[in-house]
């Protein structure tokens, strides 16, 4: 059985209060992981840029 077949299974064993918390918490879940990609992206965003800052640097400093 897979961990998504088990967490279904003892799940639909819950009363509706506790599947409500079980749902709060994937969706809670979900945003952190969205929180954490998206400050993966913004971190490579920044680096790229500062790459290109410190290559333009050169490049302008070579043309002199």
């Amino acid at each position: 059985m897979t961990v998504e077949e088990t967490v279904l299974e003892k799940v639909k064993v819950l009363p509706p209060n506790r599947k409500q918390e079980v749902l709060d918490f994937v969706e809670f879940l979900e945003n952190k992981e969205l929180k954490t990609r998206q400050a993966t992206v913004d971190s490579a965003i920044e680096e790229v840029f500062a790459t290109r800052k410190t290559l333009l640097a050169k490049l302008a400093e070579g043309a002199k």
